[in-house]
């Protein structure tokens, strides 16, 4: 099931430590350990997640470095969006997020969307999922067998273009997001590890919307999942007669992102999200903006909670003059 929503790339950068953009860096190739999705057949050599890794920090939601891309490249194909955002940020309104807050500001023309982040990140990344999808897919794109994984503060962004249709005209958002891995011919990948894998009735129900959203708006076709194990006490497949071992990929899938909705309506016919709930979720949100945000300068904060689905918006006094004056800064005004 295809999206109405049409995404495009439209450049790549390197977002560096200090926010700033190294253009034209295109993200980290899959090495031939691609193989094992490609070839199902193939027996996975099982991959050790039990590894600390150091947070990485939230660089995937803040704006600097895309603002940054625009000041070097100004705007993509001399077209001036009604939207600049990030990738997370569409994300969490298309997978209908209760707890989600947005600052909006319109300078010359255009609104700025700045989500803030949805809840703790200054604890180690080994305290959950996350290094789990680092690691994974780091044994897709090392250079060999020998290279460690390093994590800092920069990653390889793509810079995208979405056109969000409604009645008889469409908007025009530019976004940027973090690109994991691109093949021979340049198409983007998305990975995922999971418990159990796709045989998880979980992830259909509560992981399925995001990853389908994730690869949208990444302009991905393909999610590869990993199957992974719990802890000895609570996994029968790290004991006997499997025993893979604990916190390690024993198994990997290559799913095309149209089967995320397919599937998860036949696994759970009674609460199954549409791709039309997170269409309309966007429209809703970018209606909201269009009638309300129309000053020049002015900073808005939208919110919505898991008491009420409805958005809220409302004035923000205090504003982001720092995000303000780089944008006066760095932006055409044309």
């Amino acid at each position: 099931m295809e999206t109405k929503i049409k995404v495009e790339t439209v450049g790549y950068y390197h977002q560096k430590e200090d926010m700033t953009a190294n253009v034209g860096l295109l993200p980290k190739k899959l090495n031939n350990n691609r193989k094992y999705f490609e070839n199902p057949s193939l027996k996975f050599p099982y991959l050790n997640l039990n590894v600390e890794v150091k947070d990485p920090g939230i660089g995937d939601v803040k704006l600097e470095s895309l603002i940054d891309f625009i000041r070097l490249k100004g705007w993509p194909n001399g077209v001036k969006p009604d939207i600049v955002t990030s990738k997370s940020t569409l994300i969490s309104v298309a997978q209908k997020r209760p707890d989600i807050r947005i600052q909006v500001t319109r300078l010359f023309g255009v609104s700025y969307l700045l989500k803030y982040h949805e809840g703790p990140y200054n604890f180690p990344m080994s305290d959950r999922n996350g290094n789990f999808g680092l690691i994974f897919r780091h044994f897709f794109t090392r250079n060999d067998d020998e290279e460690l994984l390093e994590v800092d503060k920069t990653s390889t962004k793509a810079v995208f273009r979405a056109t969000v249709p409604y009645l008889n005209g469409c908007w025009n958002i530019l976004y940027s997001g973090e690109v994991p891995a691109v093949d021979d011919q340049n198409r983007h990948y998305d990975f995922r590890v999971v418990s159990w894998g796709t045989r998880n009735p979980y992830f259909w129900k509560n992981n399925s919307c995001r990853c389908y959203w994730k690869s949208v708006f990444g302009n991905a076709q393909y999610i590869i999942v990993g199957a992974r194990t719990h802890n000895v006490q609570s996994n029968p497949k790290t004991r006997s007669p499997h025993r893979i071992p604990e916190k390690s990929v024993y198994e990997v899938e290559r799913l095309e992102k149209e089967c995320c909705p397919v599937e998860a309506a036949k696994r759970n016919p009674l609460e199954a999200w549409t791709v039309s709930d997170g269409e309309n979720t966007i429209q809703d949100l970018l209606m909201l903006i269009d009638t309300v945000v129309t000053t020049e300068g002015h900073s808005y904060i939208i919110s919505r909670n898991i008491d009420n689905s409805e958005w809220v918006i409302e004035e923000d006094s205090e504003g982001n003059e720092e995000f303000q004056d780089l944008v006066v800064r760095c932006i055409p005004r044309e």
